[in-house]
């Protein structure tokens, strides 16, 4: 039997591989909250930037906690409206892992910002306000993905409504094609 791979690393080799993961959108956006961050508590946030980020440490904690919830919840609810036909049809076509891998990627992202929150908490204030800017690299990542997910939902809705409509049309042709095969 032929084993298919699911873990994240195939799918991200499938979406095209990390070089187009850091020229992404998002990853880019990150990238420039992080500098304004580290422009922000180098030059403007003076001596209280410490406690400020331990402070904004246990904000982003809560925050990614939420978020994170809230994002299996979603993945869950989509999970329920799909049925094994239309399933195996986004399969088929290439567009389930297109929607899987950034449920998958944010959650991790949401997972590292969790853990890593929790550890700028131990560190002192002077070198914590410099381990905030990965942190705030990785929320703002985390979060812009979640729009981008937003997106995704709406499409994964819209392609189910379309393939409720013309579902026999789909199967007549899915049942074509493979006595063609």
């Amino acid at each position: 039997m032929n084993e298919i791979d699911y873990s994240l690393n195939s799918l991200i080799k499938q979406y095209g591989g990390f070089g187009k993961i850091i020229k992404s959108s998002d990853f880019i956006l990150s990238f420039i909250c992080a500098l304004l961050f580290l422009i922000y508590i180098k030059f403007f946030a003076g001596a209280d930037a410490g406690n400020f980020t331990k402070d904004l440490a246990s904000d982003l904690l809560n925050i990614s906690a939420s978020l994170f919830g809230i994002l299996f919840a979603a993945f869950a609810i989509i999970l329920s409206l799909s049925d094994e036909k239309f399933m195996k049809f986004l399969r088929k076509h290439n567009v389930l892992d297109k929607i899987l891998l950034p449920f998958w990627f944010v959650s991790i992202l949401y997972i590292i910002t969790i853990g890593f929150n929790i550890l700028v908490k131990f560190f002192p204030p002077d070198i914590a306000k410099y381990l905030m800017v990965f942190s705030i690299f990785i929320f703002s990542w985390a979060l812009f993905g979640t729009v981008y997910l937003v997106n995704d939902t709406i499409s994964f809705a819209r392609r189910r409504a379309d393939y409720l409509e013309y579902e026999n049309e789909i199967l007549e042709i899915s049942k074509e094609e493979s006595h063609k095969k």
